[in-house]
């Protein structure tokens, strides 16, 4: 007869382990997405669109990186038909392995001045298997957090997961902050390329703490009854269409504030506000930093207040801040401010409506 305590310590052990592979992987591949996002930022107009005016060749470059939000939902679709037919683990074990050769690529990609037009084209392509990859990760990596989650702490374990966004930005604007102390020839020549290329180690990393998990309790019920989908993506636009439509419009909100605050900004500051890369990357580190904190705090608070509550008071809250933001960015870089000091105001708010709004979908 099994003694309790040691089933309640082996459940506690395995969401331990669980929360560990959710977090790292989902870090993984954010730190590989604000990469490219970094990088668009600082070189790569420079390097694969200098054959126009440097105004359009940024232009282009943020382009480049913004063929993910429409690349993004196809590769969830896609990866959240194949979780739904094979499991959450295999699924996450794909996606991590997509994102990462694709990253590590783009380290190994040769200049406009090496190939000419390919280098653009190669670029673009290698972008649009990223946004595959984080489309179907970041899904898998909060639907395994959350399928293991005890009733009473789905906030917090959906929480999770989100953390790891923020810290995939701060790993990789720590580690282009540590290449830009290359002088300016280094940087565009070879810097740039290493963050991209030590990737590899990362997601190696990624796929060795997520071999050691098992399935999702929910995944093994639904496979052990007999009754997996065998057109998941069919019937969800069917009988939940009216929640797909509702859980998109939700991301918006918070989704396009975020980057305007996490990658553009970046450019902003540095062009048009002549800020250093150096100030403009720590900007990003002291709001990252903030969120990392607040995110699964969030969580938490949304297990005790309610998913609703918490969204529609954190929503209400970034609409209040965010306005204000970038005059306050001119009138502190002309007092000799630091770029980051609003930041610091605006990502505990956004952190609300991460730790709640993916649990109560």
């Amino acid at each position: 007869m099994s003694n309790p305590q040691d089933n309640t310590a082996s459940i506690l052990q395995k969401n331990k382990k669980v929360l560990i592979a959710s977090l790292t992987g989902s870090a993984i591949e954010w730190f590989d997405y604000f990469l490219y996002g970094t990088a668009a930022a600082l070189v790569f107009n420079k390097i694969f669109f200098p054959m126009v005016d440097p105004v359009i060749g940024l232009i282009l470059s943020w382009l480049s990186f913004s063929l993910t939000f429409f690349i993004r939902p196809i590769g969830g679709v896609i990866f959240a038909h194949i979780g739904d037919r094979i499991g959450r683990k295999k699924t996450l074990v794909l996606t991590l392995s997509l994102m990462g050769s694709a990253t590590v690529a783009i380290g190994l990609l040769p200049t406009y001045e090496m190939v000419g037009l390919w280098a653009p084209a190669l670029l673009i392509t290698l972008r649009i298997i990223q946004g595959m990859g984080i489309g179907g990760e970041w899904g898998g990596a909060l639907l395994l957090a959350y399928e293991y989650a005890p009733e009473k702490r789905k906030g917090f374990f959906g929480s999770i997961p989100q953390a790891g966004v923020t810290i995939g930005m701060l790993m990789a604007t720590f580690i282009v902050s540590l290449m830009t102390l290359f002088d300016e020839a280094q940087f565009l020549a070879w810097g740039w390329r290493i963050p991209f290329l030590l990737s590899s180690v990362l997601v190696f990393l990624g796929l060795w703490i997520r071999k050691d998990i098992d399935e999702t309790p929910a995944f093994k019920q639904v496979k052990k009854s007999g009754q997996v989908a065998k057109a998941p993506l069919r019937d969800t636009l069917k009988h939940h269409w009216r929640e797909v439509l509702i859980a998109a419009g939700l991301k918006v909100v918070e989704t396009a504030p975020f980057y305007i605050f996490s990658t553009f900004v970046v450019s902003y500051a540095t062009t048009t506000l002549s800020y250093q890369k150096s100030q403009a990357l720590e900007s990003v580190t002291l709001g990252a930093l903030v969120a990392t904190v607040m995110i699964p705090l969030m969580g938490l608070l949304s297990d005790k207040v309610g998913r609703q509550k918490m969204y529609t008071l954190s929503v209400v809250l970034l609409g209040a801040v965010y306005r204000p933001v970038v005059p306050a960015a001119r009138h502190r870089h002309r007092l000799g401010h630091h770029a980051g000091d609003d930041r610091c105001l605006r990502h505990p708010v956004g952190a609300g409506n991460r730790g709640a709004r993916h649990p109560v979908l």
